[in-house]
């Protein structure tokens, strides 16, 4: 399931940055999971969290690109 899990966040995240509301309903993890994860990819230096421009409250999760990329 935690391969899954993080599967599912990678792809959400392809695309463009997202809040953590906006991936646990396009992902419909449970919180906890979606927690977990994120947490997991960050520390595996696969994600970045930046705080919001407009609601400091909020952060958004975006993937970072790698230089194999190009």
């Amino acid at each position: 399931m935690k391969g899954f899990a993080l599967k599912l966040i990678k792809e959400a995240l392809s695309d463009s940055p997202k809040t953590r509301l906006e991936l646990l309903k396009i992902t419909k993890l449970p919180e906890r999971t979606l927690r977990y994860n994120l947490s997991k990819l960050k520390e595996d230096g696969l994600i970045e969290e930046r705080f919001m421009i407009r609601d400091l409250r909020k952060k958004l999760f975006l993937l970072k690109v790698s230089e194999n990329e190009f």
